[in-house]
């Protein structure tokens, strides 16, 4: 079963996404307040003086969050499995947090996304968190068809007992012995540590934060596309 362009290409659909929401965000903020202001600081004014500041604080912990979930999960795999172009069916991973929910990385995308979102006008905000959830179903559920294909009987029962998106609150029995590798794990999630280091800037820079997040997404995802294909050829 071939990976479609769309499951090929989903960087670039997360960033479509991303850019999307920044977009026309934007428009529609300047076209109501005339200027550009983010959700953390509208939002943040019913919560008094200091209310835009904690907003942001949150946006930083939700993408704190989504960073030690995928370098958690990422540990278990390999940079160049994280980032590679087709669906993989390698093996069937039951160990670390796989053993609490089936798409530990994709769980983490839905903090990432509202962390980043906050960045952006309140429109733009809605658009990014729902374009990621609405993509990251599809992925899971396109990477789930590639496993029962390969695993069959053996990955229903595992699908009978782990949510694909949402964690179970025990852990089942391991079914692997894979070890973790922090190397791997940092090495997969450059690019979510670059956006983590982004919004920690935005709310440190007030003046030049947006810029810097911006930099810094550009430059951790051509980084983190790098370091996948080196791992690839390795």
């Amino acid at each position: 079963m071939t990976s479609p362009w769309w499951y090929r290409g989903r960087s670039w659909m997360f960033g479509a996404i991303y850019f999307a929401g920044f977009f026309f965000g934007a428009v529609v903020s300047t076209a109501v307040h005339g200027t550009y202001v983010p959700a953390f600081r509208e939002l943040g004014t019913h919560l008094g003086p200091q209310g835009p500041a904690a907003v942001l604080v949150f946006a930083a912990v939700c993408a704190a969050i989504c960073y030690i979930l995928r370098v958690w999960g990422s540990s278990y795999l390999h940079a160049g499995i994280v980032w590679s172009a087709p669906a993989r069916s390698d093996t069937l991973l039951v160990a670390g947090p796989f053993r609490y929910i089936r798409n530990p990385l994709y769980f983490g995308n839905f903090f990432l996304a509202l962390g980043v979102g906050l960045l952006a006008p309140v429109i733009g905000c809605a658009i990014i968190v729902a374009g990621n959830v609405l993509l990251v179903i599809a992925l899971a559920r396109h990477e789930e068809k590639i496993l029962e294909n390969a695993y069959g009987e053996r990955f229903r029962k595992y699908a009978a007992e782990v949510p694909s998106l949402f964690p179970r609150l025990t852990p089942i029995a391991a079914q692997s012995d894979a070890r973790p590798s922090l190397v791997q794990g940092l090495l997969a999630e450059v690019f979510t540590g670059a956006l983590l280091v982004g919004i920690i800037l935005s709310f440190i820079d007030r003046r030049h934060g947006a810029a810097d997040f911006f930099v810094l997404y550009f430059a951790g995802l051509v980084a983190q596309l790098a370091i996948a294909r080196a791992q690839r050829l390795h």
